[in-house]
C-alpha cells in the first residue's frame, strides 16, 4: 500500500469515527432528558400526594337535628375569608329566600304541604317555616338558610 492510500483509508476511518462520537453524544443527551424527565414526574408525584392530597382532603360531617349547635353549623364562622361576597348577601331579601327554600322543600315534603308557608328574619339567617292548623298532625316544616351565602343550614 502506498501513502495515499494508508491516508484515505486513515481518514475513512477517522470519518468513521467522528460519526460514532457525535451519535453517541445524542444518545447520550437523549438519555440525560428522558432520565431528568422521569426523575421530574416522579418528583411532583411525590409533593403532590404528600402535600396537595393532604391539604384537600374531603371531609364530611353529618349531624342529627339535636346536636346542631353554632359550632357545628359554621352560622357564625368567618364566610368573609373564603371567597366573594355579597354586601347584601347571595339571599339578600325575604322573597329570595323563599324560592331558594320552595326549591329544596317542594321535592321534600310536596307542594300541598308547604303552600302555607312564611318567612322570618333573624339577623343572620332566613327561618322558613309553616305555620300548624288544628288538622294538622306532627310539626311544622322549617328551613334555615344562612344570609350571606345561601347555605342550608337545616331542613326539618
Amino acid at each position: 500500500m502506498n501513502s495515499k492510500e494508508l491516508n484515505a483509508q486513515y481518514e475513512k476511518s477517522n470519518n468513521q469515527e467522528n460519526k460514532m462520537k457525535s451519535q453517541s453524544k445524542y444518545e447520550v443527551i437523549i438519555l440525560v432528558i428522558f432520565i431528568a424527565g422521569v426523575l421530574t414526574g416522579i418528583t411532583g408525584y411525590l409533593l403532590y400526594t404528600k402535600i396537595v392530597k393532604r391539604a384537600v382532603s374531603p371531609v364530611v360531617d353529618f349531624i342529627e337535628k339535636e346536636e346542631i349547635t353554632t359550632g357545628k353549623t359554621g352560622l357564625f364562622d368567618n364566610p368573609d375569608s373564603l371567597g366573594y361576597y355579597l354586601d347584601s348577601g347571595f339571599v339578600p331579601n325575604a322573597k329570595i329566600a323563599y324560592q331558594v327554600a320552595m326549591n329544596i322543600l317542594y321535592p321534600i315534603y310536596g307542594y300541598s304541604r308547604i303552600v302555607k308557608e312564611k318567612q322570618l328574619m333573624d339577623k343572620q339567617v332566613w327561618i322558613i317555616t309553616g305555620f300548624k292548623d288544628s288538622l294538622s298532625k306532627g310539626g311544622v316544616v322549617e328551613l334555615y338558610l344562612r344570609r350571606k351565602d345561601g347555605k342550608v343550614i337545616l331542613v326539618a
